[in-house]
């Protein structure tokens, strides 16, 4: 079978490594590098991440790909550091007894801090999803909590938009962070850098007999004859790692029927 990716990220570079094994694979990046988010620029000798990048300890799909790829014993721990910067003072917020100091909030209100990150792997996303971090922080912990400690974070993160990130979205990256210890966070990092992952998976995909097309746009997916065909490229199948906001500007899209962990694969289209 001949299978069409788009998308050069990790999740079409993961697809490409899965399938390439068995099926015939053609992925298509409209950059001329790969890696998505993941991408690296490459200085002289040196490799700078594009963008900061870290992993956790229950990351555990990505240890299997790690471990895969032969990468594992390349994994470094370290323990992370947490600041926060209020009236002229930086304060530490890493160990228990730091935050216990910080003057910014009560210990009744660091008490319910505390409680919602002890419990926010048990919360359930779903309702969340179309309520708002700030509502969802003001209603069940305080206005106070909200401006003093979750504000900053997202002013930081999305500027303008804070308003509208959703609660599912927060109380899951607080899920995430909750796997600490009283010394702080322990947070993975590749030595020698990311880009090994992305450089692994284009070999294992070119050596398996895949295509890699960098810098080509999908800017066409048709149905011609009982195939599909991504702008030229006629294949049987097409996994999507597009955003939909990228999808939906197409005149014709894909739509979903069965799918691949992180991705989305189609073997239909119409209009939107």
């Amino acid at each position: 079978m001949k299978i069409g990716i788009l998308g050069g990220g990790l999740s079409g570079l993961v697809a490409g490594h899965v399938l390439a094994k068995d099926h015939e694979v053609v992925l298509f990046e409209k950059m001329p590098f790969l890696g998505g988010c993941l991408s690296s620029y490459h200085i002289d000798n040196y490799w700078i991440e594009r963008f900061y990048h870290h992993c956790f300890s229950g990351d555990k799909q990505l240890f299997s790909l790690l471990r895969d790829l032969g990468l594992w014993d390349r994994l470094l721990w370290h323990k992370g550091s947490t600041g926060y910067y209020s009236n002229n003072s930086l304060y530490p917020l890493t160990t228990p007894m730091e935050i216990l100091r910080w003057p910014e909030l009560s210990l009744l209100e660091k008490a319910r801090l505390a409680l919602l990150t002890l419990s926010a792997r048990k919360i359930d996303l779903a309702p969340l999803d179309d309520i708002s971090a700030e509502t969802y922080i003001v209603e069940h912990l305080g206005p106070r909590i909200y401006s003093a400690f979750f504000e900053p974070l997202l002013k930081s993160k999305f500027g303008k938009n804070r308003s509208h990130v959703s609660a599912a979205w927060l109380i899951s990256r607080i899920a995430i962070r909750s796997d600490r210890g009283v010394a702080g966070e322990h947070l993975g990092y590749l030595n020698g850098g990311f880009h090994q992952i992305i450089d692994s998976l284009e070999r294992s995909i070119l050596e398996k007999g895949g295509k890699i097309q960098l810098q080509t746009p999908v800017t066409t997916l048709t149905k011609k004859n009982g195939r599909l065909v991504i702008n030229d490229e006629a294949v049987d199948k097409v996994i999507s790692t597009m955003p939909l906001s990228e999808l939906g500007m197409t005149d014709r899209i894909a739509f979903p029927r069965n799918s691949v962990p992180g991705c989305r694969m189609h073997d239909s289209w119409d209009r939107t």
